[in-house]
């Protein structure tokens, strides 16, 4: 198993978990990491969708989970 995520998503959490000048990760950033990957995709799979498997999100939706 593990997070099917797309370039566009990727990118910017390597930015935002990696070392500017290793390109490498802390465990505990790591950890972190998967944490609010999991709570993401939990959030998504909980809201009503579309036909195109698109949700809607608020702020407080967002804001409450993650």
């Amino acid at each position: 198993t593990g997070f099917q995520i797309s370039n566009l998503v990727f990118g910017p959490i390597v930015q935002r978990y990696t070392q500017p000048d290793t390109g490498n990760a802390s465990f505990e950033d790591f950890i972190h990491c998967c944490v609010r990957l999991k709570a993401a995709f939990e959030l998504f799979k909980a809201q009503p969708k579309n036909f195109c498997e698109e949700a809607t999100f608020n702020l407080e939706d967002v804001g409450a989970r993650i």
